[in-house]
């Protein structure tokens, strides 16, 4: 009967029973969505999983800067993702405003070329 409790099932899940402080309770049913989880098992999962990397790194400085590192850089993997996505909707834009534009005007290759010239040396002083 005892091994039954402590089987692990097929997901590595293992069931077992622990003793919590009602306060401690009562915070994490009060704080599962501020938290991103749906039950308060899942709330416990998330803390241990947070308190077990503290614990291996041995220090509370080392395991925040780790985690406040990853945290960054998923952030900064997500603002780099929506940059090149804005700058690749208007480089289109832009080539299609450019191709309007010399249908429209029937400038010649060497007009273009001079327009671009001038135009990446303007930019260049802009930005310098």
């Amino acid at each position: 009967m005892r091994e039954e409790r402590n089987a692990v099932r097929t997901d590595g899940i293992l069931k077992k029973t622990f003793r919590i402080e009602k306060e401690y309770f009562d915070f994490m049913q009060g704080n599962l969505e501020k938290a991103d989880v749906r039950s308060v098992n899942a709330f416990v999962n998330r803390a241990l999983a947070f308190y077990v990397g503290y614990v291996k790194t041995g220090s509370s400085g080392a395991y925040l800067q780790g985690a406040l590192s990853s945290m960054i850089g998923a952030k900064l993997d997500l603002s780099e993702s929506r940059i090149k996505d804005v700058l690749f909707k208007l480089a289109v834009e832009i080539a299609m405003q450019n191709r309007i534009l010399a249908r429209m005007t029937r400038i010649t290759e060497k007009a273009i070329r001079d327009v671009r010239l001038a135009s990446e040396e303007e930019v260049r002083r802009i930005f310098r």
